[in-house]
């Protein structure tokens, strides 16, 4: 790829153009004069607007970014468009030939930059785009796999798609994982609960076994009781009224305990008028009725399609000409006709039947709420039958006792433990059938921690085969490592003037530098930063070397590359640009004329030079 004119309304360029010329162009401009805007603008006209870093390029006068770029692809000259439509800046694309406007094939707003550049967006700004304070090279996962591409076999070029198909059923079993064990939990409390309350209807049923024994032992004793404290023989009789004594605290307690139990089931033969099992019925006739208006629809809907299949059949037959061939445009119209109303009739029926499945849904609800109500009503029916009958027997003791039937409070302290206790276990019982059995829910249980033990299994070995593919691309970028080594190498040992003979670059980016003299490795940390600039300067252009190999031969763009190497690198610098620029385009912008005076006439150099005009500007 050739590139051969850029113009941009882009950051603080207004509608200017920028000529480039073939082999290298040396670009002088002033601070804020646009050599990073240019560089910007060609990534965005190459692989579309940035949305993370876009908002700085926006045009300081307030307009929509738009440009163009105009370039050599396939031995052709096209031109790139990028205009900004509503919400979406610079996202109208075309590509068109120059020589008759024809769009190019197959270049798209997404796939221009790889089609032109070779590399993707990452790669392409981590190799040959080397931007002004971004010269060291970052670890991205896509340069890791361009990088790797370049020496993996034919069936290997799979890896990434198998990577990522792993890594989402991986991501699918631990979700699912995650909601059976949520389950697998509610499951193992409620079976924890169930044996809990069982237990506890255990020992309720013990203590209402004992209780009613200690009752009849009492019963069975009022008598003798009763015989005992009989008064003795020519005792003087007992003054009148004392027959019948005022009531007591006792018999009154138990009288507002029997007002209380029968307001409280008052109160629930009103509340149960809701609750009915007309009500019920009601609802359960609604869903039958939803439900057969939608096997209806769906017979209607089926006697419509033979109705149109048959009208269709009429039509056919009305275009026949010799009685044996149709008109085809007749035919067409009659087909495409029936097919658009059996389509808008199929819409409008599923429309319907989502309408009624929705009632539907929400009727089973009510009707699964009702059912929980009339359930909790009986059971606390139950339990208030319970509490007036015991209040009901505590009354006439109570009764008796002042009759002097009873002449004593133990019985009547039995009667009143036995009716707790009865109420207590019938509470229990509502609750144990509340939850069900506990068989089913341990074979429920049992289900769910067989799956989930398996898509742990699935989980482990999901993990250990993306393991193996990351160790196996690992392994591919180890067999490029000696390759980029040894073109980095050769960079530095030319840049460096002969102070470094070789370079080591590791897992991540991370560069070593061998002294020419020998010695350990120098980590790239521990240099100067114009020693740091001539070590990843060697590195991107290794990169660059290695990643066009085979392909279209992308330009290589430096923005104020140099600034921090000293007159002697940085000329050996310009030599080695000049001699890249014999095999593809380089495009060099600088701040200072550094550049130009240590090149001096150079023919091979095409120069721009925008501080000229800037001084000259009064």
């Amino acid at each position: 790829m050739i590139l051969h004119r850029m113009k941009a309304q882009f950051g603080p360029l207004r509608g200017e153009t920028l000529q480039l010329s073939e082999g290298m162009n040396l670009i002088h401009a002033p601070n804020e004069g646009g050599k990073s805007s240019w560089c910007a603008f060609l990534s965005c006209m190459l692989y579309g607007w940035d949305e993370e870093e876009g908002a700085q390029w926006l045009p300081w006068d307030g307009a929509q970014p738009e440009g163009e770029l105009e370039c050599s692809y396939q031995g052709e000259r096209i031109l790139l468009r990028r205009r900004s439509k509503q919400g979406a800046p610079m996202g109208r694309f075309s590509a068109v030939f120059l020589s008759d406007g024809r769009a190019v094939p197959g270049m798209t707003a997404a796939r221009a930059g790889e089609l032109l550049t070779g590399v993707s967006r990452a790669v392409f700004l981590r190799s040959v785009l080397i931007q002004q304070g971004q010269l060291p090279v970052e670890e991205h996962r896509q340069l890791a796999q361009c990088m790797a591409a370049l020496v993996s076999t034919e069936g290997s070029a799979h890896a990434p798609a198998a990577q990522a198909a792993l890594q989402r059923r991986r991501a699918e079993a631990q979700s699912e994982s995650n909601t059976l064990a949520e389950e697998a939990r509610r499951l193992q409390a409620q079976l924890e609960e169930l044996w809990a309350l069982g237990t506890q209807e255990q020992y309720a049923r013990e203590g209402l076994e004992a209780a009613r024994e200690r009752f009849f032992q009492e019963t069975a004793e009022l008598p003798l009781r009763e015989e005992s404290e009989a008064p003795p023989e020519g005792a003087e009789p007992q003054p009148e009224g004392a027959e019948n004594p005022p009531p007591d605290a006792a018999q009154q307690q138990a009288e507002a305990a029997l007002e209380a139990a029968r307001l409280r089931l008052d109160a629930m033969e009103e509340e149960s008028t809701r609750l009915e099992e007309d009500a019920i019925r009601e609802v359960e006739e609604q869903i039958s009725i939803r439900e057969r208006e939608i096997r209806q629809r769906g017979w209607s809907f089926f006697g419509f399609c033979l109705l149109a299949l048959v009208l269709a059949v009429a039509v056919m037959a009305s275009t026949l000409v010799d009685l044996e061939q149709l008109r085809p445009a007749m035919l067409a119209a009659a087909v495409c006709f029936v097919g658009v109303v059996v389509l808008l009739v199929g819409l409008i029926r599923a429309r319907l039947d989502r309408r009624d499945y929705r009632e539907i849904d929400q009727l089973n609800e009510e009707l699964e709420e009702r059912y929980l109500l009339l359930e909790t009503w009986d059971l606390e029916w139950e339990a208030a039958l319970l509490r007036e009958e015991a209040a009901r027997q505590a009354l006439e003791l109570l009764s008796l006792r002042r009759e002097g039937l009873a002449t004593t409070g133990e019985w009547m302290e039995q009667a009143r433990l036995l009716a707790q206790k009865e109420a207590h276990l019938a509470l229990l019982q509502g609750r144990l059938r509340g939850l069900g059995e506990a068989p089913q829910v341990e074979a429920q249980l049992l289900l769910l921690q067989e799956r989930l033990q398996a898509l742990r299994r699935e989980e482990a070995a999901l993990g250990i085969a993306l393991a193996a593919l990351l160790e196996a691309e690992q392994a591919l970028c180890g067999r490029l490592s000696p390759a980029l080594n040894e073109q980095a190498g050769r960079y530095l040992a030319y840049l460096s003037g002969g102070a470094y003979e070789g370079m080591q670059v590791e897992p991540g980016f991370a560069v070593f530098l061998q002294p020419a003299k020998g010695g350990a490795l120098r980590p790239r940390a521990g240099l100067s930063q114009g020693m740091r600039d001539m070590a990843d300067l060697s590195l991107r252009l290794a990169l660059a070397d290695l990643l066009v190999r085979g392909g279209p031969a992308c330009p290589l763009i430096l923005d104020d590359a140099l600034l921090r190497l000293d007159d002697a690198a940085c000329l050996r610098a310009l030599k080695l640009f000049l001699h890249s620029a014999e095999h593809r385009q380089l495009i060099l912008l600088s701040g200072q004329r550094r550049e130009a005076q240590l090149l001096g006439e150079d023919t091979r150099l095409h120069r721009q030079d925008f501080l000229r005009r800037e001084s000259a500007a009064p």
